[in-house]
């Protein structure tokens, strides 16, 4: 998202869900302060909700909507693992070394 954020040429596709974990996570839960302020948090929030492309959560997305993503960008290990996901679901590092990314840029 950091790279999204700043210019990277992707569509970010947020699900509902997804868009209220980030916000419960990043504006209630205090021990994040030691990360990140509360404002920055806010700007951020604020920035993917206003910019990112809305779908239905999973379960609810109709083929059609699968149909259009070139991949699914997750960190989640079981994801990663299921060889017959369509669209294929790759690890950030992975999609950011896509995008041209050297890989002492992924976290800066």
């Amino acid at each position: 998202m950091q790279h999204w954020l700043r210019g990277a040429v992707f569509e970010a596709v947020v699900c509902p869900r997804l868009l209220t974990e980030v916000t419960t996570v990043l504006l209630d839960k205090p021990n994040m302060r030691r990360w990140i302020d509360l404002d920055a948090a806010r700007r951020y929030v604020d920035t993917v909700r206003e910019r990112a492309t809305l779908v239905a959560d999973p379960g609810e997305v109709s083929p059609l909507t699968r149909d259009r993503a070139d991949f699914v960008v997750s960190g989640d290990k079981d994801l990663l693992e299921w060889s017959e996901q369509r669209p294929p679901v790759i690890a950030p590092a992975a999609f950011l070394e896509m995008l041209g990314y050297e890989t002492a840029d992924i976290d800066s």
